[in-house]
């Protein structure tokens, strides 16, 4: 085992364990995905406006941002 992917395992056990992570955190986690961060997106917009409060989403693409550094 590579020294990267010892890191990252005792990391997300230490996260995990010492539950660090927001349940609704998709990054890199095993078994959650970008669809479970829509869902779960898309369910707090549906809540709020059934409550009849407002909301907005503001989403931000970064990656050619990235493609200039």
């Amino acid at each position: 085992m590579d020294l990267e992917k010892l890191i990252n395992r005792c990391l997300t056990y230490h996260l995990s364990n010492h539950q660090l992570l927001d349940l609704m955190y998709s990054g890199f986690r095993p078994n959650h995905s970008t669809e479970t961060a829509l869902i779960a997106t898309t369910d707090n917009i549906s809540m709020i406006l059934d409550r009849g409060d407002t909301t907005a989403l503001i989403l931000l693409h970064l990656s050619a941002a990235f493609n200039n550094i």
